[in-house]
């Protein structure tokens, strides 16, 4: 008849940490997919219109250029959200 052993507390917690470790990064990686959202769809598009280095021939109405930007601005608000969600769940 064997007897179980009790599991090793260090273990635990060091199981625990890596789980947090890995939530924090993955947050990390979605808020970074956030700001290249915002990166791509909003600010390079305005820098190459402000700059004037759109190609010839381009022309890009102010309301789809509006529109676009709120899309991606968006986007880039629903990922940073979710991010922040996963860190929140941390402690739970």
């Amino acid at each position: 008849m064997t007897q179980e052993q009790p599991a090793d507390d260090g273990d635990d917690e060091a199981h625990r940490l890596v789980l947090i470790e890995r939530v924090k990064l993955t947050a990390t990686f979605i808020n970074t997919i956030a700001s290249g959202s915002v990166l791509a769809g909003i600010v390079i598009p305005m820098a190459s219109l402000l700059s004037g280095a759109m190609p010839d021939g381009t022309h890009v109405s102010a309301f789809r250029l509006g529109m676009s930007a709120i899309i991606w601005l968006f986007t880039g608000a629903i990922l940073h959200s979710f991010a922040r969600r996963l860190l929140g769940n941390i402690d739970r």
